[in-house]
């Protein structure tokens, strides 16, 4: 039985087994120093590796719109920015809004670095002028993903990761 949480998580096991990547999901749990898994996917394409942390939106009846910052802890934004920092590897917020136009919906991803840049501009618009609050997001809009982020395309089962690979090379 697969939990609604996990179904983007198969989604990504899918998607490696059909690029022929190996794949290893990390234990999402908190060890007793307070430390968790500083993301949820570790995939190898032979050349470059893969942190991914796995989101999905739109469990409840109305469609998704936004992704809340918040949403993704410090600790993971932490363990994200470090990992991309070693040889070949790569670290991206798979973000699912699942059941937009189809019950797989879209799946687009974000840098580490274009996350953080995102939620920099957000708090600087915040602190420069009450005038800009309807410019303040709390969240990334799901329009922003449309016109900034990765959008993932199906495979059979999965999304197809490999595009993911453009931007270390």
């Amino acid at each position: 039985m697969i939990f609604i949480a996990n179904l983007l998580q198969e989604d990504i096991k899918e998607s490696a087994k059909e690029l022929d990547w190996w794949h290893r999901r990390m234990r999402d749990v908190q060890y007793y120093a307070g430390s968790a898994s500083p993301f949820d996917e570790l995939l190898n394409t032979g050349v470059n590796v893969l942190g991914l942390e796995c989101k999905m939106l739109g469990s409840g009846k109305s469609e998704p719109k936004s992704f809340s910052y918040n949403d993704l802890s410090v600790d993971q934004q932490k363990g994200l920015s470090g990992f991309c920092k070693k040889e070949n590897a790569l670290s991206y917020v798979i973000v699912n809004f699942r059941w937009i136009n189809h019950k797989k919906g879209r799946c687009f991803a974000l840098s580490i670095e274009d996350f953080l840049f995102a939620k920099l501009q957000s708090m600087l618009l915040d602190k420069k002028s009450a005038l800009k609050k309807d410019l303040n997001q709390k969240s990334i809009k799901l329009d922003y993903f449309k016109k900034n982020a990765i959008e993932l395309e199906r495979l059979c089962k999965g999304w197809d990761l490999s595009v993911l690979l453009d931007r270390g090379n």
